[in-house]
């Protein structure tokens, strides 16, 4: 294994969501790559917002998008549809183009964090935004997209090796709280094998994330003080739910 200073340790484990390839490490539907017709687009503003206090003129609401693909911006976007939270949502395209872009009411994001995708047979929810001073109801954990302030959207996170995932997922998606730890939600699992070159966790099989190095990201396997590697060395920074095998191979 490489020797990686401390401080690098949390880079390492790169978040791979709710993105196409286009898409930040960070951003909410890795991979998914079905587009939501039903929602028309619309002309974003430039005009910098706050998703939590809702600030954008009428009829428009203030959400995170990622028009250039390299991660999130927050902008005024058209009121599409009034989905309260938990309630089904589509976006006005897959990847970048439908980011933000959805038919929840104002103050929530259309994301498929923690539930089976569209490509799955399942459907993206709304879900709430969050920050410090609006922290997400029971149940779910704010997952940080933006910063200055730090701000993201509320997920449900879950407790690696648990087996508490339905639907066939695995508890192997991991995202950045906004304390800087990370934790983790469901995901579907990937078809590329341990060890092998992946651009998101959503590429993964069960139990392993995308890790590694920026260009040189492997599927590793998850650990924890329970769980040791079968090969490498478990890089675990502090406070994070679970830690990666380095130098085994995955």
């Amino acid at each position: 294994m490489p020797h990686v200073a401390a401080g690098l340790l949390p880079a390492l484990l790169l978040i791979a969501v709710a993105a196409c390839a286009t898409e930040p490490a960070d951003a909410p539907d890795a991979g998914e790559a079905t587009a939501d017709a039903s929602v028309p687009p619309d002309a974003t503003t430039t005009a910098s917002c706050d998703p939590v206090a809702q600030d954008c003129p009428d009829e428009a609401k203030c959400s995170f998008v990622d028009p250039e693909g390299d991660g999130f911006d927050r902008a005024c976007v058209a009121e599409q549809g009034a989905g309260a939270a938990g309630e089904p949502c589509t976006r006005a395209a897959a990847g970048d183009p439908g980011l933000g872009r959805d038919d929840c009411a104002p103050g929530l994001f259309c994301t498929y964090i923690g539930v089976p995708p569209p490509s799955a047979g399942g459907t993206r929810l709304c879900r709430p935004v969050c920050d410090e001073a609006t922290p997400c109801p029971d149940g779910l954990t704010c997952a940080r997209l933006a910063e200055a302030p730090a701000q993201g959207m509320c997920g449900p996170a879950c407790a690696p090796f648990a087996g508490t995932c339905a639907d066939g997922m695995t508890c192997a998606d991991p995202w950045t709280g906004l304390d800087g730890a990370q934790f983790l939600t469901c995901r579907m699992p990937g078809a590329t094998p341990p060890g092998g070159a992946c651009g998101h966790s959503e590429d993964c099989p069960a139990d392993h994330v995308c890790a590694g190095f920026p260009g040189a990201e492997q599927c590793l396997a998850l650990c924890d003080d329970a769980h040791p590697c079968a090969a490498g060395t478990c890089v675990r920074p502090e406070g994070d739910a679970a830690g990666a095998c380095f130098g085994g191979q995955g």
